[in-house]
């Protein structure tokens, strides 16, 4: 009788704060977004050009509004051209070393990436091609030997058949 109390008051307890959760409102828009309209202030800020600078302009130390995000898209410009300067170092150095690898001069990246991966597939293809060979051949193998039984196992049946139209019937010299 204890263990029924106890769960009606357990379920009592469960619908009761469901029901007092479900009476907070909610808000419509998102909990995080607020009603006031900020979008139309990001069509004044200043984007500095990335093609055709040579270098990144300047930080801004003056106070404007907006000084903080063109401060911050210059450092992310910054960023990618010294990564992209970076890039461009590390591709040199890649094709340098393929082309000592391969004893030849490539014009650019892309010719030496792909004449390099051409001859690392027909190395692999050459020394993976042993494998495959040779699985290939050990199922031809069992084939073979299962045909071959199968072939000795049909002239046994013919030789026992001429034995029995002999007459020899419980003696057999062929098989078992």
């Amino acid at each position: 009788m204890k263990k029924i109390y106890s769960k009606i008051l357990l379920i009592a307890l469960c619908i009761l704060s469901l029901s007092a959760t479900a009476q907070i409102p909610s808000n419509q828009n998102g909990e995080f977004l607020s009603t006031e309209n900020y979008l139309n202030d990001f069509n004044k800020i200043i984007i500095p050009k990335c093609c055709g600078e040579t270098t990144v302009p300047n930080l801004i130390f003056f106070y404007n509004p907006f000084s903080a995000l063109t401060n911050h898209d210059r450092i992310e410009l910054a960023k990618e051209k010294s990564l992209n300067t970076w890039f461009n170092q590390q591709y040199q150095n890649i094709k340098s070393e393929i082309e000592s690898q391969l004893h030849t001069t490539f014009p650019n990246f892309e010719e030496a990436k792909n004449t390099y991966f051409k001859h690392w597939e027909k190395k692999n293809l050459l020394s993976h091609a042993n494998f495959v060979k040779d699985k290939y051949d050990n199922r031809i193998n069992v084939r073979k030997g299962k045909r071959d039984k199968s072939v000795r196992n049909l002239k046994l049946l013919e030789l026992r058949e001429i034995e029995l139209n002999i007459g020899n019937i419980d003696n057999t010299s062929y098989g078992s």
